[in-house]
């Protein structure tokens, strides 16, 4: 729904458009992405999320990425079960990969739709969101240590490279080296503003090229290869 219609704000006069959401695809039901054994085997999981949808809508809406939390949620569970974690875990995984992107309100929009290199300040903005989501999770009344800290190293590299501490192999939660892996297989099979989305084999090409700069956990890729190959 479109509003041309022009207000006069503080002596200026801004047009407004206002858009109503009458429904949003559901990116497990995209077959590019997620194929249809997988999505038999786990679309279920979706309704273990008992959380608003409008707490991650307009997050995700700032830099086109609508979906991109039930998907990570849904993929990191499907992994942690593969690997063997227990019930427990799992379900805080789950937690932790829908909220990995919360804190990404302290960035600014025109940041996160940025198709082009960034710079260091940029980048640096950029890096507080993890942190910044600790305590946005904090501040909604959760608690579990485990889901704070799959959050809070989510963007460590297998290497040590990553951040925000710099964690190397396994001193990295093992949630958070799943979600690192789910949230940048999502992030390849999307559109985004600045660009088209990617084949889903060439999104796993590009991960195992990240298993060899040492980004990656080595065993979660072999386990996402196996949900979608």
């Amino acid at each position: 729904m479109r509003e041309a219609d022009k207000l006069a704000v503080k002596g200026k006069r801004h047009r407004v458009e206002a858009f109503e959401v009458i429904g949003l695809k559901d990116p497990l039901q995209d077959r590019g992405k997620i194929p249809q054994k997988f999505h038999d085997e786990f679309h279920a999981v979706v309704d273990q999320i008992k959380i608003p949808a409008d707490i991650m809508l307009p997050i995700e809406a700032m830099d086109g990425s609508v979906g991109h939390s039930k998907t990570v949620a849904v993929l990191s569970y499907a992994m942690a079960q593969a690997l063997g974690l227990p019930e427990k875990e799992k379900q805080a995984l789950l937690l932790a990969g829908y909220f990995a992107d919360i804190g990404k309100e302290v960035v600014p929009h025109s940041i996160l739709n940025r198709g082009g290199s960034l710079t260091s300040s940029e980048l640096d903005l950029i890096k507080l969101h993890t942190g910044e989501g600790v305590r946005v999770i904090k501040k909604m009344g959760y608690e579990n240590e485990a889901l704070l800290q799959m959050v809070a190293h989510s963007h460590e590299c297998f290497n040590g490279t990553g951040y925000p501490k710099g964690l190397k192999g396994d001193a990295i939660p093992i949630g958070s080296r799943i979600i690192h892996v789910a949230d940048t297989y999502d992030a390849l099979t999307s559109k985004r503003p600045y660009r088209d989305a990617w084949e889903r084999h060439a999104a796993l090409d590009q991960i195992d090229r990240g298993v060899g700069k040492g980004i990656f956990d080595p065993k979660v890729v072999q386990i996402l290869h196996k949900f979608m190959d």
